[in-house]
């Protein structure tokens, strides 16, 4: 698992059900990337040599780009149920 970022067992079991619903080849994983308004959000990616790597069971799950580490370095990645609803929440 990544030092720069922890991932909650639901965020990871949420990540992999993702990741399972898509077509993807081997080596590819869900990569976190900025959106507009200080929001983020996660696409379908090939590992970089520079990312740092979450994987389950030996596969990678997400992805973190080398430029994003400084800003997420300690940042816990959950899965929760909101008044909005179910939705992924990063906390830095």
């Amino acid at each position: 698992m990544s030092k720069a970022i922890h991932i909650t067992g639901r965020a990871a079991r949420h990540l992999k059900k993702l990741l399972d619903s898509r077509s993807h080849s081997p080596g590819e994983g869900l990569r976190l990337v900025p959106a507009p308004g200080g929001q983020a959000g996660l696409v379908l990616g090939h590992v970089r040599e520079q990312d740092a790597v979450v994987k389950a069971d030996g596969v990678p799950l997400l992805l973190v780009e080398a430029a994003l580490l400084p800003v997420l370095k300690g940042a816990t990645l959950d899965y929760r149920e909101e008044p909005e609803g179910r939705r992924l929440t990063l906390k830095i």
